[in-house]
């Protein structure tokens, strides 16, 4: 089941009215699962004084600007021409990755 159905399900969810959201999993299926879902995984350390405290991931979701549109975009002509030399592509070649 999607993370987000998750979530709107969840109690969490009354209370997540901001970017951000926290939890204490670290799995690497959870972590993959965030970023698929387009959360960005962040980790931050609670506590201080020297002493270690208590590492909390804090999956963050811009709701706002997740989505770029390249229909609305305008690329400047100076950078048009810096990025001729390149070329961009979207699934290909995921052995050589």
């Amino acid at each position: 089941e999607a993370l987000a159905q998750l979530l709107r399900r969840s109690p969490m969810a009354e209370v997540m009215s901001g970017d951000y959201a926290w939890s204490l999993c670290f799995e690497p299926a959870f972590v993959a699962l965030l970023c698929w879902e387009g959360f960005l995984p962040i980790c931050s350390e609670l506590g201080g004084n020297g002493a270690p405290g208590l590492f909390v991931l804090m999956p963050k979701l811009h709701t706002h600007r997740c989505v770029l549109e390249p229909s609305a975009m305008h690329i400047p002509r100076k950078v048009r021409k810096r990025a001729s030399a390149y070329r961009l592509t979207v699934g290909q070649a995921f052995e050589a990755v």
